[in-house]
């Protein structure tokens, strides 16, 4: 098997490169911050409870079986990355996923993880690619 270089790349669709050594797999800009955010349980969590509907806070917290503080924190940091937005209807605020950025990075991730060509049979080391 080739040996895999990762890079950053300011695009949003990964490219290959061949080199001597193998091909270069570059990342899509934003995916590793991404992966990071939603990489811990209660996030992931959270984003799977709004993937069903807008929820007002006090609903988050009986979902997720948590305190407010903790909610709201987890709340504070998917706002400020742009995955989820809020409104405030009186003294209630409500969360909902910001889908078309949650659509963007789901779709680098499927883009950079291209399963279609996962069963190519590596070529023998030291062998040029044909």
């Amino acid at each position: 098997m080739q040996p895999l270089t990762v890079h950053t790349a300011p695009s949003a669709v990964p490219t290959l490169r061949s080199r001597p050594n193998g091909p270069t797999v570059f990342l899509p800009e934003g995916i590793v911050p991404f992966l990071k955010l939603i990489a811990e349980p209660t996030r992931l969590r959270l984003l799977a409870l709004l993937a069903h509907g807008e929820r007002c806070v006090c609903d988050i917290e009986a979902g997720l079986v948590l305190p407010q503080n903790l909610v709201s924190h987890h709340l504070a940091m998917l706002k400020r990355e742009g995955l989820v937005v809020d409104r405030r209807a009186g003294k209630w605020v409500y969360y909902r996923l910001a889908t078309p950025v949650v659509q963007e990075h789901l779709a680098a991730l499927m883009t950079l993880l291209d399963i279609q060509q996962a069963e190519i049979p590596a070529s023998p080391c030291g062998e040029e690619a044909q």
